[in-house]
């Protein structure tokens, strides 16, 4: 995975660079960070997550930067592109990329970092980043439009299909074909926003792509739309109805397409940010804290070599061996497919004769009451308690593990 942070500048900014730089290692500790001075002979290639750009009232006085941001505009097809002001009475970035908001540092400190953040929880998917557009055109492509132009001014790199019409009849069958274009079209994104609409649950390319997406543990944020009279916060998808995250905006009826107001998108884009920043903070920054515990104590922990989705840790003392399974999840509460994910990769490894002392389901957020997971266990995964497996808060983890392991090091 490119985990990596590229921050880019003219001469003479260093000391910016290297205060943005602090800034976004101490909320994402490990992470990094090739400071690139963009001088008269700039030609360096990028190979990075997200690239920053600092910018000032002489930036375009220098054609070779010019010129290297060009390019990079060019070529930014999976990495998105966050500019920075280093003024506070210019915000507009210079050209080719002055189509991008930007923001003002230090003033916008707090936006900025989140921005960042966010991306690099796209980075998750190795070489992907983009964000996959899902909507109904009966009554969402309005609103897929302005969520699409809203992501792309904030710098992220997006898909939205617009030629999906033929396929939103509800008795139509999706022939093998169209499910494998939209296997294509979604392998190659690192997060879906789904317009959710009245009637986008009836078109089977839109329940498709959600199947696929929970199927392929992408990210997915819904934005629910709705019209006065009716008052609802949830999906109307069945499948991620449980979901704590989305986006609830009362919408009118422009036509037949349910139009949110242009008003909303700023917080929408606002709340997709802040979600991707928790992917980011729960499958990296959390899961790098859990390894230095185990590794400070002796233990090996790292992907596991046939499901890199799960991690693997062993610790022995004389003959005896400890060995753990854990899925770190970044979901921002226990969600039901993940579990069910985490059952199937248990029974493959066993398969394949990998066997593990403690199975954990490590999950983000606070702490749930025992009876809140036992009918999360009772009602939607009941053979996850037929087997050695835990749900544990990673804010428990530390603790739990320490506990497990007693006499072995730890």
């Amino acid at each position: 995975m490119e985990n990596e942070l590229a921050l880019a500048y003219s001469p003479g900014n260093e000391r910016y660079a290297d205060a943005i730089a602090d800034a976004i290692c101490t909320i994402n500790p490990d992470l990094p960070v090739n400071r690139i001075s963009l001088d008269a002979s700039a030609t360096q290639s990028i190979h990075a997550a997200v690239v920053v750009v600092l910018f000032d009232n002489h930036f375009e006085d220098e054609q070779a930067r010019v010129r290297w941001v060009a390019e990079l505009n060019a070529n930014r097809a999976t990495t998105p592109l966050l500019p920075i002001s280093l003024d506070r009475n210019r915000r507009r970035p210079p050209c080719p990329i002055d189509g991008l908001k930007s923001r003002s540092w230090p003033e916008d400190q707090e936006d900025i970092l989140a921005s960042i953040s966010a991306c690099l929880g796209l980075a998750l998917r190795p070489g992907k980043n983009k964000v996959f557009v899902s909507y109904r055109e009966a009554d969402g492509k309005r609103s897929a439009e302005l969520v699409e132009n809203a992501l792309s001014k904030n710098g992220f790199v997006t898909w939205r299909d617009e030629s999906k019409s033929k396929f939103d009849e509800p008795n139509l069958p999706l022939g093998a074909e169209v499910q494998d274009e939209i296997a294509e079209h979604l392998s190659s994104a690192s997060a879906m926003v789904l317009i959710d609409t009245p009637r986008a649950e009836e078109s089977q390319w839109v329940r498709l792509e959600v199947e696929i997406a929970v199927g392929k543990m992408i990210p997915i944020f819904p934005i629910v739309l709705h019209d006065a009279s009716i008052d609802t916060a949830v999906s109307r998808f069945r499948i991620i109805e449980s979901l704590h995250r989305r986006a609830v905006v009362q919408s009118e009826y422009v036509g037949d397409n349910l139009v949110l107001p242009e008003s909303e998108l700023p917080r929408i884009v606002l709340q997709i940010e802040k979600y991707l920043q928790r992917v980011y903070q729960n499958r990296v920054v959390h899961l790098r804290e859990l390894e230095r515990f185990l590794v400070s104590r002796n233990w090996s922990f790292s992907r596991n070599d046939q499901l890199p989705h799960l991690h693997s840790g062993r610790v022995r003392q004389a003959t005896r061996m400890l060995s753990l399974l854990a899925c770190c999840s970044f979901e921002d509460q226990v969600f039901a497919p993940r579990l069910r994910k985490f059952v199937d990769g248990m029974a493959e490894l066993a398969g394949l004769r990998q066997m593990f002392n403690c199975n954990y389901y490590l999950y983000p957020g606070k702490t749930l009451p025992d009876r809140d997971l036992f009918e999360i266990l009772q009602r939607e995964v009941p053979e996850l308690r037929n087997l050695n497996a835990e749900l544990i808060s990673y804010n428990d983890a530390v603790a739990r593990i320490a506990l497990a392991s007693e006499g072995f090091g730890v």
